[in-house]
């Protein structure tokens, strides 16, 4: 399912912390919501145009605590969904990680031997 969301602006929040858990995290689940917010004009970025904003939502929870992230698409936010669940997910959950920086490592090594 496409999330469709209104004409609206689009405002960029930077989310920073600092890993103070001593203990590895179990990561419980991986879901993604792809979406699409309708613009009144063309988003413009270096050579590309784009009539809409697409994004894919990713909602990770570790040891009963979600957190959210997101997978940039230019196109096809529902296939990037598909492959945040059916590929990358498998790849890190029921696994135990140091920090969300060792989950993120874990997966760039996994694409990197395919071009990405």
């Amino acid at each position: 399912m496409l999330h469709s969301l209104p004409n609206c602006s689009l405002s960029l929040i930077d989310f920073r912390f600092e890993w103070q858990r001593q203990e590895e995290l179990r990561v419980d689940s991986v879901e993604s919501f792809p979406i699409r917010v309708r613009r009144k004009e063309r988003l413009v970025a270096a050579s590309f145009a784009y009539p809409d904003y697409q994004a894919v939502l990713v909602r990770v929870a570790c040891d009963g605590v979600a957190g959210w992230g997101e997978a940039m698409t230019r196109s096809g936010p529902k296939i990037t969904a598909l492959l945040v669940e059916e590929y990358l997910g498998p790849i890190i959950v029921g696994k135990k990680f140091d920090s969300p920086d060792s989950v993120w490592h874990a997966i760039w090594r996994e694409l990197r031997v395919r071009g990405h």
